[in-house]
């Protein structure tokens, strides 16, 4: 068998019979799959944790032949962890929205479509304003959104999805608001994004009255990021302009960082509450404006100047910190922000360098040098190490998808895991698209031996259709792609041709019979042409041993039988051995004919006393007449049907 099977491949790779399908057309290297174009809505985010943005995905130079795309198709990859939500279909393209975690790194994007990879784009991040002067922008009414546990803030025409704000509440029920009805709420802005207004508003409700609320205006220098806020088991903690920190409990009290905190006041006398009591204990510098039912950059009710120690007392003027030094200042509200009735309010410096050169001149102090700038998140382990070795471990594995998560969730530090993820992605794709390559080849040699195997024997005929057979027959795999399905119409084809094939093949076997067959005549009845030819089959059945291949599913033998034995019954062989049975052949064949004769006058004698009985005198005397003519009268008949019986059939 192994020597057959080797020498059918060899006769099947000079063969014409199985050529390949076209898969070139159905293998688009990661190079040509380029037709999705990607667009974000802004190229440069604020990774605060609440603001996103979208991804456009559309195709190029798409024409009424272009591929329908199934937006559940289409999967978003980034090389650093973000959370995004589902393509939708969109004026004609796909967009997904795209929100990066707290401080995340700059995001590396692709999108892939059935193996089909895009161009990488790169969303940037920044902790730092993306401005510094504001437009400023007007809008006649804000959106709160409660986003990732907190609640954010934006004006209406401000970009959607970027937010210029966040809020903490501490509603009471604890040391801090302990009264009824009464609250303390930490609004930290960022306008536009901007570095020009950034601050942070602290309102102390004594009562649910708007005259009575007490506001505190905070803004920090030196201004190098936006606030934004980190939750972690449900306790924020809130990074300021300059880099500090305030840490929040679940119930919106202080905990730590460079504030302390102490009680709303509640007092019965509204003229005789203090603001916000909140001491800084930081190294920048702080700037506390103070208001009761007014903005605190404009509001003058009181006459009193704000106290010098924390601006927790009067409101008239702005008291300046220097939190390194312990100095202090006091300014008019005049000297940072316009008189006039307008909304928004601007700070008069948008820039540290410009707010620098007035505490110089005004407070004869600068801004100091606080903690290092914040930013964006980056791993200086080596990512191309962690995801060769990773993939090294997964490579070979039947469920390489599975292996790899399994895997690369060993890596403990978040951002590394999701950039060896990203790459791994890449390394899929490529492993797929490399095997691609190889499936016509592979196809073809299973086909080839597929083939050898269904033509080796034939027993499977009975029982099984072809089809079934050869996808049993089916050993190779792919680790990609489902080879059954790759398979199945270059099975369909081989199938068409198989019982032709064996039929070919055993017809090579038959000729030695045709030898035999002549050789001896027992078998042969001299009738017609039809009988010789049936019993000429019949004997070469016989001759069938298991030194043929088919030996066990004779059938397949008949064709080549036909042609065999129609050949024997005009053979000179077979003339001759006629002619040797000729002598006395007339004789023969009168012998039969009288013994039909005689069987048939019998029958007929039977059937004449049947009719004219002899079972008693009367009928004897009265029937004889009858019985001889019924004898005598069809003897001649009776003889002509023996001869012509003999004719057909000698």
């Amino acid at each position: 068998m192994q020597k057959l099977i080797l020498m059918s491949l060899f006769l099947f790779s000079c063969s014409t019979f199985h050529k390949p399908g076209n898969y070139q057309r159905e293998i688009a290297s990661l190079q040509n799959s380029s037709n999705l174009e990607l667009k974000l809505s802004q190229d440069l985010v604020f990774a605060n944790g609440a603001n996103s943005v979208m991804l456009r995905v559309a195709q190029k130079n798409k024409t009424e032949d272009s591929p329908q795309i199934n937006p559940a198709d289409l999967k978003l990859v980034t090389d650093v962890k973000v959370e995004s939500g589902k393509f939708t279909l969109v004026d004609g393209a796909f967009q997904i929205s795209i929100k990066p975690q707290v401080k995340s790194s700059d995001i590396k994007i692709m999108v892939i479509w059935k193996d089909k990879v895009s161009p990488f784009i790169k969303l940037k991040t920044t902790m730092a304003p993306m401005k510094d002067k504001m437009l400023p922008i007007k809008s006649d009414a804000n959106e709160s959104r409660y986003v990732s546990d907190l609640y954010y803030i934006r004006q209406d025409n401000f970009p959607a999805g970027q937010f210029e704000g966040f809020r903490l509440d501490n509603q009471g029920g604890n040391v801090i608001v302990s009264a009824e009805n009464s609250q303390r709420s930490f609004d930290f802005d960022y306008d536009e994004q901007a570095r020009q207004n950034i601050s942070m508003m602290v309102t102390d409700a004594p009562n649910g009255t708007v005259s009575h609320t007490m506001h505190s205006l905070f803004l920090f220098f030196p201004r190098k990021v936006l606030p934004f806020a980190e939750i972690k088991n449900k306790e924020v903690t809130a990074t300021l302009p300059n880099g500090e920190q305030m840490m929040f409990a679940e119930s919106g009290e202080i905990k730590g960082g460079v504030f302390t905190e102490g009680p709303v006041d509640v007092g019965p006398d509204r003229f005789k509450r203090t603001y916000a009591d909140l001491k800084y204990q930081g190294k920048g510098i702080l700037l506390r404006a103070n208001a009761r039912g007014q903005m605190p950059q404009q509001g003058q009710f009181e006459a009193t100047k704000i106290d010098m120690e924390y601006g927790i007392k009067f409101s008239a003027d702005v008291l300046i910190i220097n939190g390194t030094t312990g100095q202090r200042c006091r300014r008019p509200k005049i000297d940072f922000w316009p008189a006039d009735d307008i909304s928004p309010i601007l700070f008069k410096f948008p820039t540290d360098k410009e707010f620098d050169v007035y505490l110089k001149a005004k407070c004869g102090f600068g801004i100091p040098e606080t903690a290092e700038e914040v930013k964006p998140e980056e791993k200086d382990e080596n990512i191309d190490e962690l995801a060769a070795e990773v993939w090294s471990k997964c490579e070979n594995s039947s469920d390489i998808k599975k292996c790899i998560q399994d895997e690369s969730e060993i890596i403990e530090d978040e951002s590394n895991r999701s950039k060896v993820r990203f790459i791994l992605e890449l390394k899929l794709l490529e492993a797929k698209a490399a095997e691609q390559l190889t499936i016509a080849e592979v196809l073809q040699k299973e086909v080839a031996i597929i083939r050898i195997t269904l033509l080796a024997e034939a027993t499977w005929v009975k029982s099984e259709s072809c089809l079934d057979k050869s996808k049993a027959l089916v050993k190779g795999s792919f680790q990609f792609h489902n080879i059954q399905n790759l398979i199945e119409n270059s099975l369909v084809q081989n199938c068409s041709t198989i019982k032709e094939e064996m039929a070919k093949i055993a017809a090579l076997e038959t000729p030695p019979l045709k030898e035999k067959l002549e050789a001896d005549f027992s078998w042969a009845t001299v009738s017609n042409k039809e009988r010789l030819i049936a019993d000429c089959q019949k004997k070469a059945m016989t001759l069938i041993t298991s030194d043929f291949r088919y030996h066990q599913t004779p059938a397949l033998y008949s064709p080549s039988l036909q042609i065999i034995c129609t050949s024997v019954e005009s053979s000179e062989a077979f003339k001759g051995w006629i002619l040797t049975q000729s002598a006395g052949l007339e004789e023969k064949i009168l012998a039969l004919v009288l013994l039909d004769i005689e069987v048939r006058g019998e029958k007929q004698a039977l059937e004449c006393l049947e009719e004219y009985p002899m079972d008693t005198q009367l009928n004897r005397m009265r029937f004889k007449k009858q019985r001889e003519i019924c004898l005598v009268d069809n003897w001649f008949s009776l003889e002509a049907d023996a001869i012509k019986q003999a004719k057909r059939d000698p």
